[in-house]
């Protein structure tokens, strides 16, 4: 009441227009059970107790009463504080006044740092989970407590990652070591925390091991904690990019190793310097593996011996390799000579004979090589001779040899020179002269192989007699190709020579017909038939 004193006065209150409290002169306070429904509107009516009539009205208002206790809410214009960097909560209570806040702060165990204050909110310079409580009302009405709001406190020291080895690339199959360090603050008091893009998370240790794959490939970072609600900021991006296996590849600044000389080798992997290399040798036997050189930082070796090459490199410990390189033959001349030789040696082989090319190696035993031939025809055996049966046209052109050592097959001569055969397809012919002596009593028959270009010296000379009704008689035969006779009759000769015996055509026929003997026209004609027959049938 503004006017009067409150002794003067009774008091009626109303509720929605119902009358909820009988007169009373005590107070003009009306209590209200809370257990009850309270909302509405709420009216009060004040009687003068000397004049009944007189009645004053108050305003109206309107009470809401909730159900359940309030749960206030706590706000940040951040989550994240650092040293320089405090940050401001606030309690809010929703859609009511009038209330004082307790602010309560947990790390390890539940601790009250502000009680009773009107003013709801705090500045924060410390890490921890917080949460806040209102009260107001006589005895305290409490509300629920907040929700946790997690505070974190970023320190000033710097996370990195490191890796074991600062190698430019990873590779598939390595070894693989990843470090988070921390800048000025040792290692001892950290707890360590990782983030990944890859299916596998790491460790919370401050170093984990991997074994690197295709999968590994990803990005990371790390930071350290000192305590539940203190890091670092996360450390930069440690892209960790992993390749299949490499394969190096080997290059020589020539393929043949001359007498007395050397080959420089040289094995390219990417980013070289990373690597350690080792060297391998197949020699005669491909499945022997000779280790040439190891594990040494020099990607080049100088090498004076023949054979098939490879390397590695290798990095890491354990030792991480890469797939072999390709192979690549190195040659070896030794001082040895080889040269050809033909068996036997004539200048013109003729369709059907048989020689024998013999490839010879100076200074040295035949079962101490392995050959080797140029020729026109390829099918030979890894002897030192090359048997030709039947001379043929396509048996001509150039013959080479060289000569491999059998206990190294890539030390060999230098190729032989060159030595050409020849192989004439026409048969030569022999061809026969006679000459009378001055006495008239015999007669001197020569025999020679056209075309003259045939080595005389090759060639045995057979001489023939034909006589009737038999064969003809061989007389003798020799290699001066004459014939000195004093009996009369058709003579003819022809040539050999090689084993098996490679035969010319028969000369033409001469008859001998030495003065005083017996020899008329018709038996000379009659033999010439006779040798024509006979030639066919005997010769050919």
């Amino acid at each position: 009441m503004t006017a009067g004193y409150d002794s003067n006065w009774s008091y009626v209150f109303h509720r929605n227009g119902q009358h909820i409290v009988s007169k009373s002169d005590v107070s003009k306070f009306l209590q209200l059970d809370r257990t009850t429904d309270l909302s509405g509107r709420y009216q009060c009516s004040a009687y003068h107790k000397d004049s009944p009539g007189f009645i004053k009205q108050s305003n109206n208002i309107t009470l809401s009463v909730a159900a359940n206790r309030p749960t206030p809410t706590v706000t940040a214009d951040r989550k994240t504080i650092s040293e320089d960097r405090p940050t401001e909560l606030t309690c809010s209570v929703q859609d009511s006044a009038g209330w004082k806040y307790d602010w309560f702060r947990h790390i390890f165990s539940e601790v009250q740092i502000e009680s009773n204050v009107v003013k709801n909110t705090i500045n924060i310079h410390r890490g921890g989970i917080y949460w806040c409580r209102g009260r107001r009302g006589s005895p305290d009405f409490l509300t629920e407590p907040s929700e946790m709001f997690y505070i974190e406190n970023t320190l000033s020291n710097q996370a990195t990652v490191a890796l074991q080895h600062d190698w430019s690339q990873i590779y598939s199959g390595e070894a693989i070591s990843m470090s988070c360090e921390i800048k000025g603050g040792g290692n001892s008091k950290w707890e360590y925390e990782w983030r990944t893009t890859t299916s596998k998370p790491p460790s919370r240790e401050r170093t984990f091991h991997i074994r690197a794959s295709v999968f590994s490939s990803g990005d990371f970072w790390c930071r350290g904690r000192a305590d539940p609600f203190s890091s670092t900021e996360w450390s930069q991006t440690c892209h960790l990019r992993v390749s299949d296996k490499p394969r190096p590849t080997v290059r020589a600044d020539k393929r043949l190793i001359p007498v007395g000389g050397n080959v420089t080798l040289t094995c390219s992997v990417d980013n070289p310097t990373e690597w350690k290399y080792y060297w391998f040798r197949h020699t005669g036997n491909i499945s022997e593996v000779q280790t040439v050189d190891e594990g040494k930082s020099e990607n080049v070796i100088s090498i004076s011996q023949g054979g098939v090459y490879y390397c590695q490199g290798g990095r890491g410990s354990p030792v991480f390799f890469t797939e072999e390189s390709h192979r690549i033959n190195i040659e070896k001349r030794v001082s040895n000579m080889a040269s050809v030789s033909l068996r036997p040696d004539w200048p013109v082989i003729y369709s059907g004979e048989t020689i024998t090319v013999r490839c010879e190696i100076s200074g040295g035993r035949n079962n101490e090589w392995v050959y080797e031939w140029s020729k026109p025809i390829s099918d030979t055996l890894p002897t030192n001779e090359y048997r030709i049966v039947d001379a043929s046209e396509s048996s001509s052109g150039n013959y080479r040899c060289l000569g491999r050592n059998k206990q190294d097959l890539y030390s060999s001569t230098e190729w032989s020179d060159i030595t050409t055969v020849t192989v004439s397809e026409q048969r030569p012919k022999a061809q026969i002269i006679a000459d009378r002596d001055s006495t008239g009593g015999t007669m001197t028959l020569t025999c020679s192989v056209k075309p003259s270009s045939s080595s005389s010296s090759s060639w045995t000379y057979y001489w023939y007699r034909v006589e009737i009704a038999s064969k003809p008689v061989e007389l003798k035969s020799d290699t001066n190709g004459e014939l000195v006779t004093s009996e009369n009759g058709l003579y003819f000769c022809r040539a050999g020579r090689g084993r098996p015996v490679y035969y010319t055509e028969s000369s033409q026929s001469v008859t001998v017909d030495i003065p005083g003997r017996c020899f008329n026209e018709l038996v000379h004609r009659f033999l010439r038939f006779i040798q024509k027959i006979i030639l066919i049938n005997f010769f050919l």
